[in-house]
């Protein structure tokens, strides 16, 4: 890794915008992703998804 491009990259008000604007996306999904979803039942939503995805009903998940 270049770490004389990654600081010329920061030097510019566009690059160091675009780059910090991904990381915040990223930190806020992380945050997010450990906040439970109320009334939702891991193992229910586990078997749902599976039998939803291993039946003949794909075909009509996907169409509109």
């Amino acid at each position: 890794m270049n770490w004389k491009v990654i600081g010329a990259s920061f030097k510019q008000a566009e690059m160091r915008k675009r780059i910090l604007g991904v990381l915040g996306i990223l930190l806020i999904y992380r945050i997010l992703a450990h906040i439970p979803v109320p009334l939702a039942d891991p193992q229910t939503l586990k078997q749902v998804l599976t039998n939803l995805f291993s039946s003949d009903s794909t075909p009509q998940l996907l169409s509109f």
